[in-house]
């Protein structure tokens, strides 16, 4: 996949597997490769890069 498309998509399952695939569905061999020419590739302009935290909280600070 070319992932820096941006219709390129990613997830993690809680088993760890992961799935990569094309949002449009355009890539033949879906999900594993897009087209070197696919006339719908647009470069990635920003990544978020995610981090995911907790949903633990710590201690309450003191007064």
């Amino acid at each position: 996949m070319r992932t820096d498309c941006k219709h390129f998509e990613s997830r993690t399952y809680n088993t760890g597997d992961t799935v990569r695939s094309c949002k449009l569905g355009l890539a033949p061999d879906a999900p594993w490769r897009c087209p070197a020419d696919c006339p719908k590739f647009e470069r990635r302009s920003m990544d978020v890069g995610w981090t995911h935290g907790t949903l633990v909280t710590g201690a309450a600070p003191a007064a």
